[in-house]
């Protein structure tokens, strides 16, 4: 199911997720198998508890800036870029903090599948894991630019309340230190937050890497078997005949299914959390860029918010794509097997029962949020119609 080019970009992924403490284990790519590393344990804590102080901190000073922009009209400009660092914390807070489940039964089982049930499926040239290759290959490339733009507007505007030499600077100043002192540590702080900002920015983009590798390492491969337990395709399939014997078809759907269920224990309501926050997040920064249009600067606006906004939804729309089309084919396994002709009358009578009492493969927080084909479509109506809604409520 995975080619070799793949298994190489594989442990490219955990090394740099890793060295910024996204992640805690790694990729042994001579025996298949994610696995855990101690010695990143303590780098992936110290990054949690990071971004946990990092988000109180920027909160609290933007309610601060807040309150002080009551009393004079010319820093109201600053709040909603605070308001976006305080959204863009929130986001990530969640994938840091989840234990990622064992990647090692996911490739074991696709391994052994492709073993037993694909004999002559050659990864290599197969078009589904060339696709796994580039996408790999472009995610690791956008995700290591990308977060030098935060950087890069720290160095254009030093001064914003979110960072951290404007609270020394405003301490200072509180404890009536003398000017050549207050300058020289001011001095110091903002060439010290500058690395700060820059490893910070890299833990979130390379979470979001993380995430996306094995959102990867999961989803790409199985579309193909639930297409191969399919009866109503007319194409050929790349399975050989044996596995739609109704007694492999049952045993292959319920591990298929067992794992899904143990995956999704843990990633459904991290699921849940990211389609909420990135939402609220990416409608935000369309609002504060086209309410801000004319006083926003081309760089703040353009290359922070609106590339934040479109990145996001991006992103998360690829995903939605991705598990909307994965439920698809899900709900057309069980109802493919009515055409099922071969086997004894009992094993028929059998998988006719199974077949009814079954329930398909759900991706998502089941009775609370699932993605269906039509979630995708929902997730950008639902931010144009807010933005539009926000402009002509609170934009007045």
């Amino acid at each position: 199911m995975y080619s070799a080019q793949f298994k190489k970009l594989l442990p490219i992924i955990t090394k740099l997720s890793s060295f910024f403490g996204v992640i805690s284990f790694s990729f042994d790519i001579k025996n298949d198998k994610f696995k855990h590393d101690p010695s990143r344990r303590t780098r992936h804590q110290l990054a949690f508890c990071g971004v946990v102080l990092e988000i109180f901190f920027v909160v609290f000073r933007t309610v601060q800036f807040e309150q002080r922009a009551k009393f004079d009209n010319s820093l109201w400009e600053q709040v909603p870029i605070c308001w976006a660092f305080v959204f863009a914390s929130v986001c990530i807070v969640a994938p840091l903090s989840v234990l990622f489940f064992c990647q090692d039964k996911i490739i074991n089982y696709n391994t052994q599948f492709q073993v037993k049930w694909m004999p002559k499926y050659d990864p290599e040239v197969a078009p589904l894991s060339r696709l796994m290759d580039s996408s790999v290959r472009i995610c690791i490339v956008s995700l290591t630019l990308l977060p030098w733009a935060c950087p890069i507007f720290y160095v254009r505007y030093p001064e914003m309340p979110v960072f951290g030499n404007t609270a020394v600077k405003e301490y200072l100043e509180y404890m009536q230190f003398s000017s050549e002192t207050v300058r020289f540590i001011h001095m110091l702080a903002l060439v010290a937050d500058f690395p700060i900002l820059v490893v910070g920015s890299y833990v979130v983009f390379y979470a979001i890497l993380a995430l996306g590798m094995i959102v990867i390492v999961y989803c790409a491969p199985l579309y193909p078997i639930l297409r191969e337990l399919r009866f109503d395709l007319s194409r050929r399939h790349e399975a050989i005949d044996e596995v739609r014997q109704p007694r492999n078809l049952m045993r292959e759907y319920n591990c298929l299914k067992l794992l899904n269920l143990e995956v999704m224990e843990t990633m459904g309501p991290l699921l849940l959390y990211i389609h909420g926050t990135y939402g609220q997040f990416c409608l935000f920064c369309n609002f504060v860029a086209i309410k801000k249009w004319d006083s926003l600067t081309y760089f703040t606006k353009l290359v922070m918010l609106i590339s934040w906004s479109v990145n996001g939804q991006l992103v998360w729309g690829l995903s939605l794509e991705t598990f909307g089309r994965m439920d698809m084919e899900a709900k057309k396994v069980p109802k493919s097997w009515k055409f099922v002709k071969s086997g004894g009358k009992i094993e028929l009578k059998i998988l006719s029962k199974f077949r009814k009492s079954m329930k398909p493969l759900t991706f998502g927080e089941e009775g609370v949020f699932t993605m269906k084909r039509m979630t995708v479509l929902k997730f950008f109506r639902g931010i144009i119609k807010g933005t539009f809604r926000a402009l002509l409520t609170i934009g007045q």
